[in-house]
């Protein structure tokens, strides 16, 4: 006959562990911010996230949910303050903390946004010393000015960010252009 004494004592676990099932997860604050960092250092999205040793899949996953939290978010956003509110000022205290993926996903984008700032500075800081910086901001902000006349040109047509597969459709388009945009082309006379 089995005692009290004879049963194992489970560890205190808090609420929100006690009916966890499954593996742990990935989408930690630690594995958030080494992706951030991994960004801010210039990689791309996809290549960031796998060196932080999570998969495509788990990443394309992360992108997803962030892609369906947004859309509840900007759906709530929209029942509390009316279509026409002013997106561009939400309040501090309506931040997606619900949305964790979302709340993640933006810290992405402004964390891309930041190091494309930091190279933009770079690239400005060198160019009174060297014209080739300059030239290079310049062919690629003012193109039809600036590019040389044969440079690629790419045009891409679809759904989503470019960087998450799935539902949706993507066109990429490229071609060379041959001639100056500026200058009228030569007729046969």
């Amino acid at each position: 006959m089995t005692g009290e004494s004879d049963k194992v004592k489970q560890p205190d676990r808090p609420d929100s562990l006690k009916y966890q099932v499954g593996r742990p997860t990935a989408f930690t604050e630690e594995r958030k911010q080494a992706i951030i960092d991994n960004i801010l250092d210039g990689a791309y999205r996809t290549p960031a996230a796998v060196a932080t040793g999570i998969s495509e899949t788990t990443w394309f996953r992360w992108n997803q949910i962030a892609r369906k939290q947004e859309l509840a978010f900007w759906a709530e956003f929209d029942e509390r303050h009316g279509e026409d509110a002013d997106i561009f000022s939400v309040p501090e205290d309506e931040l997606p903390e619900t949305h964790p993926y979302l709340e993640f996903l933006w810290q992405v984008e402004e964390a891309e946004a930041e190091s494309e700032q930091q190279l933009v500075k770079i690239v400005k800081t060198a160019a009174p010393d060297d014209w080739k910086a300059a030239l290079e901001m310049l062919s690629r902000k003012q193109s039809t000015r600036w590019a040389r006349e044969a440079q690629k040109h790419q045009l891409s047509l679809g759904g989503g960010d470019g960087d998450t597969p799935g539902k949706g459709f993507s066109l990429s388009i490229n071609y060379v252009s041959t001639s100056n945009p500026e200058e009228k082309p030569e007729t046969a006379g």
